[in-house]
Parts: structure tokens; C-alpha cells; sequence
């Protein structure tokens, strides 16, 4: 939003406004038919395919949506409707999102590949690995939590095939 946008919008509420920028992930579709007396919406579904159904109670007490605007869902499960332009200005699509419980790094974690006595101590930074992936959202703390995490694994098993240095006399 430029700023000239910003001053003209203080100026028309009376009111000084944080800015934001938007992260969400969200559920969407183009909506193709809005019709809030039978209370029914029609998107087109990424196959191409048309599909009515009924949104949420209260869905069109809010607005009614124009053909082309967007359905959403978010994460909570809220639905609601955005304008065409709005939409595609602040949202792409996430086409390379690997699945729920996947990460690039659980690699590194593997341990089957290991001898079994190395196993038994690699297991388990596997299984809390594992267990970030699943229970955090994918970001750049999480990230650096399995990097640190990793390090400590590969810590762990050099400390169990660690060898004394020989003395010399």
C-alpha cells in the first residue's frame, strides 16, 4: 500500500491504522455462482470441475460475493469471501507445499542406514525430529530448530564411536 493511499484512507476514517502484511495459508476457489436465496455458492475446484454447496451460516449476511471473487477457507475453518483483485494481489498458489508431517531436513535424520549399535543412539533425535515436524508450523525458528537439533544428533554419534588418541611415550 503506498503511502499516498495510506494518508487518503487516515484521512477519509479519521483514524491511524497499522499496517500488516498477510502469511496465511488458506483453502480457495473462484467462485463461479453466488446465490444467497437458496444460499449456495458454486466454485470452480482445481480439476476444473463446477461444485455447489451450501457455506456457513451468517456466510452472505456479512456480503454477497461477485462472480469471480474467491471462497476461502482458513485454517480455523472460518469461511468467507475475497474480492478477484485483493486475492490474487496478496496470495499465490502453493503448488510446491510438501505434505503434512514432511520436511526437507527429516533426511538427515535417517538412521536405518546405520549400524545398529549407532542406531540406538540416532533414534531418538529422529523421533523428536519427526515430532517438531508435526506439531509446529514450517517456518524459519522451526528450521533452525531442527538444524540445532541435527547437530546434536551427529554429536551424539561421533561421541559413541569416539576413540581415545594413542599416547606415545
Amino acid at each position: 500500500m503506498s503511502r499516498s493511499v495510506r494518508t487518503a484512507l487516515v484521512a477519509a476514517l479519521g483514524l491511524a491504522l497499522s499496517v500488516f502484511v498477510c502469511h496465511k495459508r488458506v483453502l480457495a476457489a473462484p467462485i463461479v455462482v453466488a446465490d444467497p436465496v437458496a444460499h449456495t455458492l458454486t466454485i470452480l475446484l482445481p480439476t476444473g470441475e463446477a461444485h455447489t454447496f451450501a457455506p456457513a451460516a451468517g456466510f452472505f449476511a456479512r456480503s454477497t460475493p461477485a462472480v469471480g471473487d474467491y471462497f476461502i477457507v482458513y485454517e480455523d475453518g472460518y469461511q468467507s469471501h475475497s474480492p478477484k483483485a485483493a486475492f490474487e494481489a496478496g496470495y499465490h498458489a502453493a503448488t510446491d507445499e510438501p505434505p503434512h508431517g514432511t520436511d526437507r531436513m527429516l533426511q538427515f535424520f535417517a538412521y536405518q542406514h546405520l549400524p545398529e549399535h549407532l542406531q540406538a543412539h540416532s533414534k531418538p533425535f529422529h523421533d523428536l525430529a519427526q515430532t517438531i515436524v508435526d506439531t509446529l508450523p514450517a517456518n524459519a525458528e522451526r528450521t533452525t530448530a531442527l538444524r540445532k537439533l541435527l547437530e546434536a544428533k551427529d554429536c551424539a554419534v561421533r561421541a559413541r564411536i569416539y576413540k581415545e588418541p594413542e599416547r606415545t611415550a
